[in-house]
């Protein structure tokens, strides 16, 4: 390290990262090859938010453990959380409630 700045990590892919500026740009709805890279997503651009982990909570058990769902997150598989005819259902997900109001999703493939 010189002149007292931290070289900046690169993402894993150039893919990925071009994901993300589009995440950064105002997209709610990106997909990604898999979990980990969701999850590297999760963690470059949102961790230390303050972003509460809600996965495995129904909508009423997470509002009222935090008072709200926005700055929450969870990962969603086929059929959970989600009632019939929700297209978000179908795929394997994370979904992030952003504290400024939109939810983002990240779709992944499980396998």
């Amino acid at each position: 390290m010189t002149g007292g700045l931290a070289a900046e990590i690169p993402w894993s892919s150039s893919l990925l990262a071009a994901v993300a500026r589009s995440l950064e740009y105002g997209s709610t709805t990106v997909k990604v090859a898999t979990k980990a890279e969701a999850e590297e997503l999760f963690l470059r651009l949102y961790q230390g938010a303050g972003y509460r982990n809600t996965t495995g909570m129904g909508a009423t058990e997470a509002k009222q453990m935090f008072g709200e769902k926005a700055g929450t997150y969870h990962w969603d598989a086929p059929g959970e959380g989600h009632g019939p005819g929700n297209p978000h259902g179908a795929s394997d997900h994370l979904q992030i409630h952003t504290f400024a109001g939109p939810i983002i999703r990240i779709f992944f493939n499980s396998k």
